[in-house]
């Protein structure tokens, strides 16, 4: 009878332990997955602020109606030099979709030469000048989440100033400020629209660097450009902060 119990008493024990034994070992196993498979942190959503430097890479004046300051007149070349752009921005992402609205303040300071003629008295002379411009305008955008890469497009309309500084007239330098004129102005405001592409890659879920193309648009209508369109051509690099 013993015989028989201790055989017996030995495949019950060797059962009863890995019975016990095999629900531990697929536990750590869940364990191992669960940890390998959290899900990825999300990029760039909510408020942001951003600062942007960048080149006036091209420009064209379109539709030239020649412009005056006083009773001299301007015609200014189809283009001119190469100018720099520093600025900043604000906006706000919404949601957290692969595809996401986000709007934006952005506003820049744009300066460049440009080279033209300048006619009065009858006689044609050369004319060099400074174009100081600031821009201000609201962005609405769609942003891509490719995880770190996120590109985007959109369009935006607001407001220019536009103002000459540094004129030289046959190479003598000329202050406007002095000019006897009820009407001269070496200043012009009016509207603004440009179209925006470009992308971020994000070093963390909050800060990105970005690179970034405008085409920028001005009409003006005032008596110092007359009435015509500046066409820019822009390319900026910044760094985004989302807080």
């Amino acid at each position: 009878m013993n015989r028989i119990l201790i055989p017996s008493f030995a495949v019950a024990l060797a059962f009863t332990s890995s019975v016990f034994a095999g629900p531990q070992t697929v536990e750590s196993s869940k364990n191992y997955t669960a940890t390998q498979t959290q899900s990825p942190g999300v990029y760039g959503v909510g408020f942001y602020g951003a600062i942007q430097a960048g080149i006036n890479a091209h420009q064209e004046y379109r539709d030239l109606d020649v412009p005056r300051i006083g009773d001299v007149r301007f015609s200014f070349d189809q283009e001119s030099s190469i100018g720099g752009i520093v600025g900043g921005k604000v906006g706000y992402v919404f949601g957290t979709a692969k595809i996401r609205p986000a709007v934006e303040l952005d506003a820049f300071y744009n300066g460049f030469k440009s080279e033209g003629e300048v006619r009065g008295g009858g006689e044609t002379v050369d004319v060099e000048s400074t174009i100081h411009s600031g821009a201000y305008l609201a962005n609405f955008l769609v942003r891509f989440d490719l995880g770190r890469f996120q590109p985007y497009i959109g369009a935006g309309v607001g407001l220019y100033n536009l103002k000459l500084d540094d004129v030289e007239i046959g190479g003598t330098e000329v202050d406007l400020e002095d000019e006897e004129s009820d009407d001269k102005d070496d200043s012009d405001t009016g509207w603004a629209w440009q179209i925006v592409a470009g992308s971020d890659y994000y070093f963390t879920e909050k800060l990105s660097a970005f690179l970034e193309y405008k085409y920028l648009n001005y009409e003006t209508d005032g008596d110092t450009f007359g009435e015509q369109r500046l066409d820019q051509h822009i390319v900026a690099l910044g760094l985004r902060l989302h807080f």
